[in-house]
């Protein structure tokens, strides 16, 4: 919201909270070049579909498509806020590390710890205090485990899912993107995860 209220002075927005509306890139872009960065176009095209949305009435649905294809219908869309929830940035391997698995840092710290796959509902009942938490997504139910938690690895998610900012807000480190966590990481193998560089080491091999 502070940088809503620089932006709103600059005359980039209207109002302060338009910044809501807006992709960190935007706001980046922004920030540079300042007085000179009109996003009223884009702040007013998305809070109307924001509003019209708001006016329909959405009935329950009970998706038959697996995740991968809803990820993948929404990555169709192309909207930047939906893409940089579900897709965000590609990992780049710092081979200086030499980490097993290279991701994106989506929450800061390191921790180290035994693994617990989870691939369902299910096993969640499985998990263990000062576990490191490997999984394909998590999902909102998901967030009363993370008070267990030492850390976190994520195969595909963005900065802004469910996975990082639950784990900023249990101040644990979470890395996502690492496409092959839930297939090289087994269940009580000891892992480090690195939030902070968006590496995961595995030390039982």
């Amino acid at each position: 919201m502070a940088w809503g209220r620089r932006l709103k002075e600059a005359g980039s927005i209207s109002e302060a909270d338009d910044v809501l509306f807006l992709v960190p890139d935007e706001i980046r872009k922004a920030a540079i070049q300042f007085t000179h960065c009109n996003l009223k176009p884009i702040v007013e095209n998305r809070r109307g579909q924001w509003l019209k949305w708001c006016r329909q009435d959405y009935p329950p649905v009970i998706a038959t498509i697996s995740m991968e294809e809803a990820m993948q219908m929404m990555i169709k869309s192309n909207d930047p806020i939906v893409l940089k929830v579900v897709v965000d940035s590609f990992p780049v391997p710092k081979t200086e590390l030499k980490a097993d698995l290279y991701g994106v840092p989506g929450s800061p710290g390191i921790a180290e710890g035994p693994a617990r796959v989870v691939m369902n509902n299910d096993d969640l009942a499985q998990v263990k205090v000062d576990e490191i938490l490997v999984a394909t997504s998590i999902y909102p139910n998901w967030t009363p485990v993370f008070s267990l938690l030492k850390g976190v690895i994520v195969d595909r998610r963005a900065s802004l899912s469910q996975a990082a900012t639950v784990g900023r807000e249990y101040n644990i480190p979470v890395v996502l993107n690492v496409f092959d966590g839930s297939k090289k990481i087994k269940t009580g193998q000891r892992v480090r995860v690195n939030g902070s560089m968006g590496a995961v080491h595995i030390l039982d091999k």
